[in-house]
Formats: structure tokens, C-alpha cells, sequence
């Protein structure tokens, strides 16, 4: 007559062999259960572009970027200055259609990419609302092979930002009696002035 052996069950590795090893010896049968591997992480997108509300923290466009084939980063962080023409800057209010907003900075993104193709990731990021003295509005990230593509393709991706995203800003001063003024970039299609 058959008798049944208690069975335990072990992971596979150091710590699970000695364990085996002891189940065996004290007559206990063995059965091993194999891991569940985890799935490989999504491969990150080569490009990322968000306008929205919440605050924007260079460091994690950074970290967005990274990649081991990178030679160098490159950041532009924007952030509220405290004064403008003379005149004391409390915050700047931003105010835009993100859908469209982030469709063209897709476009920019492209732009660039076809200028400088070894580059590897870009990650743009505009705040809308209120954006205080000393927080970050706008900022991009590039990664490349090697310094120059990443360099001049930030800078060439803030520039064409200014000009042509449908992003509308509010200087909002110190002085009750100096109206807030809606601005208009300087870079922007069409600028005739700094007021709107």
C-alpha cells in the first residue's frame, strides 16, 4: 500500500536548494514551482510632449531621456522670473488648447528629428495656470550619441516652441496699478508687440 509523503513546495535558487535538500533528507517529497518571469518593461517612447497643470520638475524630463546609448543630455528649464521691463512679476498665468498644443509639438519634435537624426529621446513639457516666481514653465529634454546634436536641437526645439505653440501667457505684477498684461512671444508668427 501506498503511503503519501507530505510535499513541499520550493523556489529555485540558493536558499530553495538547501531547503531541498533538508525536505528530502527529512522524507518530505519535493515539487518546484517555477517563477513567473515579469514582463520586460514597454519600450519608453523615443518622444514625449505634455501640456498640462501640474508642476514640472526638470529632473524627471532627465531621467525620461536617459538612454546607454547617450553621450549627452541636454535641458532647457524656463522658469518665472521675478521682474520684467522695471516692474515686479508676482507669477505668470498660462492658458492654451493642450490637444493642439501637444500636436504641434509633436510637429516640432519631427522637425528636429530630421535635422539632427542620431537623436536618441525629447521629452517637452509646458505648464498651463498659475506658474509662481522660481517654478518651471517650460522645459525640454534631448539625448544624443554626442553633444552637439542634443545641444543645438534643444535650443532649436525652445525657440521654434515660442513661435509657434498656441500657448498664451499673463504677466501678473506686484503693482496694483500696472495692468496684468496678456503677452505675446517676441518669436511668435505675426508679433507686432509685446502686448496683445
Amino acid at each position: 500500500m501506498w503511503t503519501r509523503r507530505p510535499v513541499a513546495v520550493v523556489r529555485l535558487g540558493h536558499v530553495a536548494a538547501a531547503a531541498a535538500a533538508a525536505a528530502l533528507v527529512a522524507g518530505v517529497a519535493v515539487r518546484r514551482r517555477r517563477r513567473r518571469l515579469r514582463p520586460l518593461p514597454a519600450e519608453r517612447p523615443a518622444t514625449l510632449v505634455r501640456v498640462d497643470h501640474a508642476p514640472i520638475v526638470p529632473q524627471d524630463l532627465v531621467d525620461e531621456v536617459a538612454d546607454d546609448r547617450a553621450g549627452g543630455v541636454a535641458v532647457f528649464a524656463g522658469v518665472t522670473r521675478d521682474n520684467f521691463d522695471g516692474k515686479a512679476v508676482t507669477r505668470l498665468e498660462y492658458e492654451g488648447y493642450a490637444t493642439m498644443a501637444e500636436a504641434e509639438l509633436l510637429r516640432l519634435v519631427a522637425a528636429a528629428r530630421a535635422t539632427w537624426p542620431d537623436l536618441l529621446r525629447v521629452s517637452v513639457r509646458h505648464r498651463l495656470g498659475l506658474c509662481p516666481v522660481g517654478e518651471t514653465s517650460v522645459a525640454i529634454a534631448v539625448s544624443a550619441p554626442h553633444r552637439r546634436a542634443c545641444l543645438e536641437a534643444c535650443a532649436d526645439i525652445i525657440d521654434r516652441l515660442k513661435e509657434a505653440v498656441p500657448i498664451w501667457k499673463k504677466e501678473c505684477y506686484a503693482d496694483a496699478a500696472a495692468a496684468d498684461l496678456w503677452k505675446r512671444n517676441a518669436e511668435a508668427r505675426g508679433a507686432t508687440g509685446d502686448e496683445l
